[in-house]
């Protein structure tokens, strides 16, 4: 009996031994009170505790319960506890709760003797339990007399290179929201940007979309989109036409990003061929956005000066995704009157994606697969094929034409199916074109 009793004693110190250390109480002025609080987590089988003590009583004030990994193990958790400080307005607390290949972080505030949960907004949600080691967590300062941000960072290997990304956050408001000028995003040690991703096309092929008239030149053109993706890692210019067979589309890695001339000039180096690719890229009035980009070394029938479809309005620049958005924007929107004094309406039913509506029914409008002799094709949101496409004839008149397709996906296979609709916009010139 008493030996049996000696080997169950000895299984539980073996057993207590075995587990994980928890972390020291620490002692920080969590509420901005002037008085210090003792913070300090508890741990058993698959669970742990935070709780906050006061210094002078030692009795327990605030208690909480914070995400560990599930296990189907009974071991304890391994814990660690660090603070980041808000300066007057007192201090953050981090858990991090970790077992095998798994950790779990939550942050807390601790206000009004009560303990609450910090959510960390980022572009992308924050988990509350991710495997060990993906990114490294720590406290950093501004200034001496800023309060601290939460940062994390990764690097990770991609198909471009190593992809380092920083993401630095601010507390406000009961939340650690990311600070975009602490936080970064870099390819092979390239600052990778945040760019307006507009679709850039030639700067004579956009003649007919701003006068209206005529979009053959837009359709068979050579178009350009400065990719910039933070998540992913990717830092390129994409080029493509609406001609050419997917394979015959190019994505160019940036490998070399260099200030140009003028204080809003950038000068990217596109791939590795010699001689190098280039576009330097001057940007328009507001932030992040590609206002002109030049491009050299790509090819003769690439070669340009690319630009987005723009607008001024009221002093100001309008920088369209797409000429399509330009065209619907621009064009379309308003009151027609057909020939049989029909009235038309078109509506922008959707911003994002940019959709037209006529009646209850809405469309996409689509300049590249719209057949020769039609400027764009109403595409149905719906889903099927076109049953109808658009001539640009001026300001104030458009065709509507009836087509034929042959099939409900793109890229559809539409004819002409009779003769055109004129509608005129109403209040607009009697002798527009």
């Amino acid at each position: 009996m008493i030996s049996t009793l000696r080997a169950a004693v000895l299984a539980s110190a073996l057993a207590a031994s075995s587990s994980p250390a928890l972390p020291p109480p620490l002692s920080i002025d969590l509420d901005g009170d002037g008085t210090s609080e003792q913070v300090a987590v508890a741990a058993k089988k698959r669970a742990a505790r935070l709780e906050v003590r006061s210094s002078d009583t030692g009795k327990v004030i605030a208690r909480a319960d914070v995400p560990v990994p599930r296990s189907k193990s009974d071991g304890v958790p391994e814990i660690t506890l660090s603070t980041g400080t808000l300066g007057s307005a007192g201090a953050l607390v981090e858990v991090v709760a970790a077992y095998g290949s798994q950790e779990c972080r939550s942050l807390w505030r601790f206000r009004q003797k009560e303990l609450s949960r910090v959510s960390v907004v980022s572009s992308t949600p924050v988990a509350d339990c991710a495997p060990r080691s993906e990114w490294t967590y720590g406290w950093d300062r501004p200034s001496e007399d800023a309060p601290a941000e939460y940062r994390r960072e990764r690097t990770r290997e991609t198909g471009l290179g190593p992809h380092r990304k920083v993401e630095s956050f601010r507390y406000a408001g009961f939340r650690l929201e990311l600070d975009p000028v602490r936080s970064s995003s870099e390819i092979r040690g390239i600052r990778i940007p945040t760019w307006y991703a507009a679709t850039l096309y030639p700067r004579a092929a956009l003649d007919g979309l701003y006068a209206r008239y005529d979009l053959s030149a837009l359709k068979k053109c050579p178009r350009m989109k400065i990719v910039t993706d933070s998540e992913q890692g990717v830092f390129a210019v994409r080029l493509f036409s609406p001609s050419a067979s997917s394979s015959g589309e190019r994505m160019l890695p940036v490998t070399k990003l260099e200030p140009g001339t003028e204080s809003n000039e950038l000068v990217l180096t596109l791939g590795s061929s010699e001689p190098p690719v280039r576009a330097r890229v001057t940007l328009a009035g507001r932030p992040g956005v590609p206002g002109e980009v030049t491009l050299q070394g790509a090819g003769a029938a690439e070669d340009a000066l690319y630009t987005p479809a723009t607008l001024i309005t009221d002093g100001a620049l309008r920088v369209f995704a797409t000429a399509e958005d330009a065209l619907v924007a621009t064009s379309l929107v308003g009151s027609w009157s057909g020939a049989n004094a029909e009235s038309v309406v078109m509506t922008l039913a959707s911003n994002d994606p940019v959709l037209l509506g006529i009646g209850n029914l809405q469309f996409a409008v689509d300049v590249d697969r719209a057949p020769d002799g039609i400027d764009a094709l109403f595409v149905p949101r719906s889903g099927g094929a076109p049953t109808a496409g658009l001539i640009l004839r001026g300001p104030n008149s458009i065709e509507r034409v009836p087509v034929r397709c042959e099939t409900a996906v793109a890229p559809f296979g539409c004819h002409p199916a009779g003769p055109p609709e004129v509608l005129r916009r109403v209040g607009g010139r009697v002798n527009a074109r």
